[in-house]
């Protein structure tokens, strides 16, 4: 009885200790489970901060430091387009952009229309792509629009004036017109260009009554030119084509008669030089034509 009894505590000794070592195993194949798992996580995250590359701005950074604005603009648009949606980088071509509308405004302010008219054409070519990339710009396209529109505008008005103070009234002619055609209704150049055709006229009509037909008749000439050139506006003249063309025949018919007379005293080199006069202004005027050749054959056959 006492051996059974010994027998039993033994098994039983024996099933505690079994079923001891089952859950103690147990407990660490899952601590070996939680400690596996956690490094592969950390990892993972790790190599997720790898894969955004980071971006270099240090050429277009220094140059809006210095303020080279379009090199800036320039260089942070490149890399625009190589790193969509990078952040300093739209946050650089943003700053260039907003400094580029304040520089083109200051020179339009100054005066310095072509310098202005170069910042404002930049923002207006870009200005799509500027938009795209969703960063919040203090004007908008159709301020660009207007403000390029009254520069070109501006700095052609200047240009006309300066040609005009250099007594170039055909050049700022055909500048006047050519604003009064790309910029419609264009009230300022067809004002100028008005002016510069009346002025013209009245200098025309002053020689004509000083009697200075040869430069009469170039000043006619030069408005017969423009009122063919020019219809769509010259039409609106205030004088007509036929008095024009009647006040050429007056200084024509003047100066040929005055050749005539040289001619036939026997100054075939004044004659000659007054004819050539004409021709400026009348080049279809037959009967001069041939005059000058009769005058110009006799004079070589006495020089030989």
């Amino acid at each position: 009885m006492d051996r059974q009894k010994t027998k039993l505590i033994r098994a039983g000794v024996l099933m505690v200790i079994l079923g001891l070592a089952l859950v103690q195993c147990s407990w660490f194949k899952k601590k070996e489970v939680q400690t596996i798992n956690l490094p592969v996580r950390e990892t993972t995250k790790v190599e997720e901060k790898s894969i955004t590359p980071s971006v270099n701005t240090v050429e277009a950074d220094e140059a809006l430091s210095a303020g080279e604005l379009t090199k800036a603009f320039s260089l942070y648009q490149n890399l625009a387009a190589q790193h969509p949606g990078n952040e300093k980088v739209l946050a650089g071509w943003e700053q260039s952009a907003e400094l580029i509308k304040k520089r083109a405004d200051d020179q339009r302010k100054k005066g310095n229309y072509s310098a202005a008219l170069v910042d404002y054409r930049l923002l207006a070519d870009n200005f799509s792509l500027l938009e795209q990339s969703g960063r919040p710009l203090r004007f908008n396209q159709e301020e660009i629009a207007s403000a390029l529109e009254a520069c070109q505008v501006l700095a052609l008005i200047a240009e006309i004036n300066k040609v005009t103070q250099k007594g170039q009234v055909d050049k700022a002619l055909d500048l006047s017109f050519k604003g009064w055609k790309e910029h419609q209704p264009g009230h300022e150049f067809k004002t100028l260009y008005f002016n510069l055709l009346n002025n013209l006229k009245k200098q025309a009509d002053q020689d004509l009554a000083s009697g200075k037909m040869d430069l009469a008749g170039k000043e006619f000439y030069a408005l017969k030119m423009y009122k063919n050139k020019h219809k769509a506006l010259a039409s609106e003249a205030p004088f007509s084509l036929e008095e024009i063309e009647k006040s050429i025949k007056i200084c024509s018919q003047d100066l040929t008669n005055r050749g005539l007379m040289e001619y036939r005293n026997g100054k075939l080199k004044e004659a000659i030089a007054t004819w050539e006069k004409v021709l400026t202004f009348d080049p279809e005027n037959e009967e001069v034509k041939k005059a000058l050749q009769t005058a110009r054959t006799q004079l070589e056959k006495i020089k030989h």
